[in-house]
């Protein structure tokens, strides 16, 4: 029933498709603007074909020149403008292999400043910055618990052993902190 209802919800929420209106804008602008580009050098080349019919072969090669210079503006507009989100999703991929690889949540992830996806990086980040708290905060309560297990071992080690109970008590306690300890986040 939960599933069925995050489902529907997740439906809901896929209609409204200006989620950032900011970036969407910008970049509908650019795309229209790029198949403008394309539009009206395609006209100008258009209204060239009927020269070259009957002219020499130099407007020919005049009419390929035009449209090789057409695509080359066209790709080079989309390649510039498509870098400033396909760069900062590359960064964002290399420093998540870089994370997991060396296994250091202090790594940050840091864009040029005029790239796109800024909000997203600085989120990650504090994402980071959450996990790398709470295995730290994991990491210290475990390693109380192995130094409260030593000195328990060693106590029973020694000769003059100590009182069962004792022992009893303080292994009971490390066992409530292990039940404590350990990240609490849903898990599949």
């Amino acid at each position: 029933m939960a599933e069925m209802s995050a489902a529907i919800q997740g439906a809901r929420q896929r209609r409204r498709y200006f989620v950032k209106p900011d970036l969407q804008t910008k970049y509908a602008f650019m795309f229209v603007l790029a198949i403008g580009v394309g539009l009206n050098l395609g006209v100008i080349l258009a209204l060239l074909a009927p020269l070259i019919r009957g002219a020499s072969w130099w407007y020919s090669v005049l009419y390929g020149v035009l449209a090789l210079l057409m695509i080359a503006v066209v790709a080079t507009i989309s390649i510039v403008f498509t870098h400033k989100i396909a760069g900062p999703i590359y960064k964002i991929e290399r420093s998540f292999r870089q994370i997991m690889d060396e296994k250091d949540l202090s790594l940050r992830i840091f864009l040029r400043t005029d790239d796109e996806l800024q909000e997203l990086a600085e989120e990650i980040n504090r994402l980071l910055e959450h996990l790398n708290h709470t295995v730290m905060l994991e990491q210290q309560k475990s390693t109380a618990i192995l130094a409260k297990l030593d000195y328990l071992m060693a106590a029973l080690a020694q000769p003059e052993k100590p009182e069962e109970a004792d022992v009893l008590l303080q292994l009971n306690t490390i066992r409530q902190h292990l039940e404590d300890s350990g990240l609490k986040y849903k898990l599949k």
